[in-house]
């Protein structure tokens, strides 16, 4: 549902995720960097969390897109064929 209690549309669902995702990513990505600069037991753990929480949003927003009715709310250039 969009912010005001309605249906979002999946171009606003497509936003969302995408943001949500890059934040995710660049987040595990800086994990990965410090547990590469400094290779210990805690860089390592804080890096494979970092990762399971963009794998598990991923896996999230795979499966809310199933509930998106993509005829009629994506628009065209938005569509994959």
């Amino acid at each position: 549902m969009g912010a005001d209690g309605g249906t979002e549309t999946a171009g606003g669902f497509l936003d969302r995720a995408e943001a949500e995702l890059l934040e995710l990513s660049i987040e595990a990505q800086r994990a990965d960097w410090v547990y590469a600069t400094y290779i210990t037991p805690d860089s390592e753990l804080l890096s494979a969390r970092a990762y399971s929480r963009l794998i598990d949003r991923t896996v999230a927003l795979a499966k809310a897109s199933t509930r998106l009715d993509p005829g009629r709310t994506t628009p065209e250039e938005l569509r994959r064929l």
